[in-house]
């Protein structure tokens, strides 16, 4: 088993997935940091709990976060969502979260400026996220390959029921079908890396997506969000794994695989503005 320790705020060595979403990369570089850093607890009202399963780098149209210009902003995240944001990862591939990582109480507002001589990227912005994680809340991590049990969602062949969308799906996101949207209604897409996901809520271990479906964007048959056909489908009392099986024609197979991992030595609560 492999293992680098690192330092984000003095070592040139960064941690990028593939833009396959595989393995991780390493590449030496200078770390570049945002000019301006600003970050602020979220305020939670008593008895909500915020249990993000992915990161919000990429928003909807209505929630104004990520790069814009020379401005980054996230709004209401926690440890994990920034983590995963930074490194491109999903939240089963972060190891030693805190309690308070991910707990939905400790969230914060994050807003940061690109120096003005830089145009930046989003993987430079991923870049100086990183620092911001390792000056602001001291993070140390190091990488490992472990083997995990894990679900492979897989499709079953000639038995697909989500369709491929050229065209947005209307307010499916509302709730309604795409037959129901006016022309004035607004439109969203619906990624399929998104909905793979939000899987690993329902089961007792990671899903792996190997469906071949990602970086498309899907409807069900009737124009719905696939995420919201699977939850009506469990409101009615089926099982994930029936659900994803009558909704989406697919398969929840358990297996175990090798997976990349970011191993956490130490973080702290951010530090004050």
């Amino acid at each position: 088993m492999s293992r680098i320790t690192f330092s984000l705020a003095t070592v040139s060595l960064s941690l990028l997935l593939a833009a396959s979403g595989g393995r991780f990369k390493a590449q030496a570089q200078t770390v570049p940091k945002f000019a301006v850093v600003s970050i602020r607890p979220h305020p939670v009202a008593r008895g909500v709990l915020l249990k993000p399963w992915s990161a919000p780098f990429q928003c909807p149209p209505d929630d104004h976060c990520g790069l814009t210009g020379n401005l980054f902003r996230e709004i209401s995240v926690s440890l994990a969502d920034l983590i995963m944001d930074a490194y491109r990862v999903k939240k089963y591939q972060i190891l030693g979260l805190p309690s308070w990582g991910a707990s939905g109480s400790d969230l914060y507002d994050l807003n940061a400026k690109v120096p003005d001589d830089v145009t930046a990227t989003v993987n430079e912005a991923r870049l100086m996220l990183q620092s911001v994680l390792a000056d602001r809340f001291q993070l140390r991590i190091h990488h490992e390959t472990r083997e995990m049990r894990v679900y492979a969602l897989v499709a079953r062949k000639n038995s697909l029921k989500v369709l491929a969308n050229q065209s947005p799906c209307g307010v499916a996101r509302k709730g309604r079908s795409a037959a129901q949207s006016s022309d004035d209604a607004p439109e969203y897409h619906f990624p399929w890396d998104f909905f793979a996901q939000v899987l690993s809520i329902h089961t007792d271990r990671p899903v792996i997506d190997e469906s071949g479906l990602e970086g498309v964007d899907f409807c069900t048959a009737d124009g719905q969000s696939p995420q919201l056909a699977i939850a009506l489908e469990m409101e009615r009392g089926a099982s994930v794994f029936t659900a994803v099986e009558d909704k989406w024609g697919m398969r929840l197979e358990p297996r175990n695989a090798q997976v990349d991992v970011l191993v956490i030595e130490s973080v702290m609560r951010p530090s004050e503005n």
